[in-house]
């Protein structure tokens, strides 16, 4: 009864107008568990609108109960109590709690994406500065009744690892969000990979363009490094005719996402390029240069790390 309520309520309550093309980032299985202080698998049980609306958006916030199933990090617990802001979303949400639908949840102080929400109370007691995220982690069934599933945080079960592979299947998903909790047990900070359009499908879909979000750690830089000196591995599926653009697009990007990670073998990787930019993808009649210029991204980041001389 609790779940058929909170359905119709906020379906009823929350028809959003359609958007212009954005962006997208997309989730990692470490992003996700490397930047929270609590990540579980669970269903939701209840989720009620509760309080008074909010003056800007006048939407209510959502008190939930969360069964957890299973506990990665944070403390042991057999459920959760909390509410949180609202969004669009919230018919999403819905069709989890209303078809048992197992998800991932998590707390921290940074949310992965615009998916994220405000964590309000937690146990009956007031938090701040704290968001909390939910993340499909299993191909529902085909026959839901209504569907009402965003393309942003499911896709069919599928999300990226720290290794940019595309994984699959909830047990998968669980033993690397596991595996990673005992490499790195504490939060960490987050940094995004923006990737091919063709590469980033193997997921979902990017939408205008798409990044995948990364925890700074030692296993993100050695992902870095490889597609920086390999770009090939993540062109896969660009057209020709782009191949040139998108060469130079991941090379400029990834030696962004390298700041958090200055050591010997990045520098001297990062002064190749400063000096001869990449090769294979210059400027040329045919393939003009716009957007990207990877020696300027690699003479940027030497300033940023203060590195001069040879």
């Amino acid at each position: 009864m609790v779940r058929q309520l909170a359905l119709s309520v906020l379906a009823a309550s929350l028809l959003v107008p359609a958007q212009a093309q954005t962006g997208r980032s997309f989730d990692s299985i470490e992003g996700l568990v490397g930047t929270s202080s609590a990540a579980y698998f669970g269903y939701i049980t209840s989720l009620v609108p509760t309080g008074e609306p909010d003056p800007q958006t006048a939407t209510r916030p959502v008190r939930v109960h969360f069964e957890v199933s299973e506990r990665i990090r944070g403390a042991v617990v057999d459920g959760l109590d909390f509410v949180m802001s609202s969004s669009s979303r919230e018919t999403d949400l819905g069709t989890a709690c209303a078809h048992h639908i197992e998800l991932m949840f998590t707390i921290g102080t940074q949310g992965p994406n615009r998916h994220s929400r405000t964590l309000i109370q937690l146990g009956g007691k007031t938090v701040q500065g704290q968001v909390c995220y939910f993340r499909y982690v299993a191909k529902t069934p085909e026959k839901l009744e209504p569907v009402q599933l965003s393309g942003s945080s499911y896709d069919e079960g599928r999300i990226f690892d720290l290794e940019l592979k595309a994984v699959q299947g909830r047990d998968r998903i669980l033993a690397k969000a596991r595996a990673y909790q005992r490499r790195h047990p504490e939060p960490t900070a987050s940094l995004w990979l923006q990737l091919p359009n063709p590469y980033l499908r193997q997921v979902g879909d990017p939408n205008a363009y798409g990044g995948v979000l990364l925890p700074v750690c030692a296993e993100t830089r050695k992902t870095l490094l490889r597609v920086l000196q390999n770009p090939e591995i993540v062109l896969k599926g660009v057209a020709e005719k782009d191949r040139a653009w998108e060469r130079r697009s991941v090379i400029a990007m990834g030696l962004r996402s390298l700041e958090p990670f200055k050591d010997k073998e990045t520098i001297a990787l990062v002064r190749r390029f400063a000096e001869k930019g990449d090769p294979q993808s210059q400027p040329s009649a045919d393939t003009p240069s716009t957007g990207y210029n990877v020696k300027d991204e690699a003479v940027r980041l030497l300033e940023k790390w203060k590195v001069t001389g040879g």
